[in-house]
């Protein structure tokens, strides 16, 4: 068996709590962040909020700094919603496959 279904087979049965907790998913938390200039508001999970300020963190950014550069890259008729998810996403996927290690 390869590592990658037994760590899914542990995480889901032993910290799904610890790793995706009930309060960190609902309700949506409205937010004002600037881009660039400008202000707005988004809603996103509890959860997608604190991996948002991690990467910031990480990378020595404000929150408002690393949501002016993910919209920036925005593609199309993407929300900027989809677009943060999506970020968090392929950020924690280029760490896990040590391309940003």
């Amino acid at each position: 068996m390869s590592a990658g279904p037994a760590i899914l087979e542990r995480t889901v049965d032993g910290f799904v709590d610890e790793i995706l907790p009930p309060e960190s998913v609902a309700p949506l938390k409205s937010r004002d962040i600037r881009i660039g200039d400008k202000r707005t508001s988004v809603r996103l999970e509890p959860i997608v909020w604190d991996a948002l300020k991690a990467i910031a963190d990480r990378e020595d950014m404000t929150i408002h700094e690393l949501c002016t550069h993910i919209a920036q890259r925005r593609r199309g008729d993407s929300s900027l919603t989809s677009t943060i998810r999506a970020f968090i996403v392929g950020y924690c996927r280029a760490l896990t496959t040590d391309r940003f290690r």
